[in-house]
C-alpha cells in the first residue's frame, strides 16, 4: 500500500466476501447471498451506502457491511436508480449476516 500511497483499500469481488486492507487491519466482510437480475449500479449503491454510514459514525465493519447489503439488493431488479434500497431494508438484510 505503501507504494500506491493510499491508506487502505476496499476490494468488492460480486458474491465472494469483500477485502478490507488497511495499514493495521485485514479483513473479510461477508456478502447477501442474492441470485442477481442485474448488476448496474451495484457499485454506486455499495459507495454511497459506504461513505453515508462512514459519515454517520460507523465502524469500517459495520460500513462495508451495509454497504454489501445495499449494493446486493439493488441486483435484485433492473435498472440503476429504482432498486436502491433504504436504509432500514439495508439494516434489516446486514442483521442476518451477523451485523
Amino acid at each position: 500500500l505503501k507504494g500506491l500511497r493510499v491508506n487502505g483499500l476496499i476490494v468488492t469481488r460480486g458474491s465472494d466476501a469483500t477485502l478490507v486492507i488497511g495499514p493495521d487491519v485485514a479483513f473479510e466482510v461477508p456478502t447477501l447471498p442474492v441470485v442477481p437480475v442485474d448488476t448496474v449500479g451495484a457499485g454506486d449503491a455499495f459507495a454511497g451506502c459506504f461513505t453515508a454510514r462512514m459519515a454517520a459514525g460507523e465502524t469500517l465493519r459495520e460500513a462495508v457491511l451495509a454497504a454489501n447489503c445495499a449494493g446486493a439488493l439493488t441486483t435484485l431488479r433492473v435498472g440503476a436508480q429504482q432498486p436502491i434500497p433504504d436504509r432500514d431494508r439495508v439494516d434489516q438484510h446486514r442483521e442476518q449476516l451477523g451485523g
